[in-house]
Formats: C-alpha cells, structure tokens, sequence
C-alpha cells in the first residue's frame, strides 16, 4: 500500500518542478545547471528525487537554489 501511495504523491511534487533554462528570484538571475543535479525530499510516503538544480548567473561557484521550495506544497519546503 505504501508503494502506492508513494507513486499518488509523486506527480504532485513533479508538477511543481520547472523547466525554464532561467528564474528570477528577489530579483537575482537563476541559470538551470548544465550538469545533472538533484535534491531528495521526503514525503508522507518516501524519498522523491527532484531535478535540477539552479545557479546564480554571472557568480563563479555561486549559490544554487531549488526553485520547487518556492511552493508552498514541496514537502519538506521551508515555506509550507
């Protein structure tokens, strides 16, 4: 049963990933990453992996950040 309630809650957090080559955030330019990248969050059900990441353009090694925590559904979110 767990496993699929983990599949039910699975396109609700990847319907919140973008895709868009870049975001703004307060203002700041994102780039998505060129290389593969991720970050694993946890849900009633288990582990979901979300991809990509972003970087803050025109900053060597610049901060990356997760655009799906700008929802307030993500699970684990800082925002719900």
């Amino acid at each position: 049963m767990r496993h699929v309630l983990w599949w039910h809650e699975e396109p609700n957090l990847q319907g919140l990933v973008t895709r868009a080559m870049e975001v703004d955030v307060a203002g700041k330019r994102y780039r998505r990453l060129e290389q593969r990248s991720s970050a694993e969050y946890h849900g009633c059900w288990g582990a979901h992996r979300v991809e990509p990441l972003y970087r803050l353009v025109g900053v060597h090694n610049g901060p990356t950040i997760k655009p799906v925590e700008r929802s307030s559904y993500a699970p684990g979110s800082s925002r719900a």
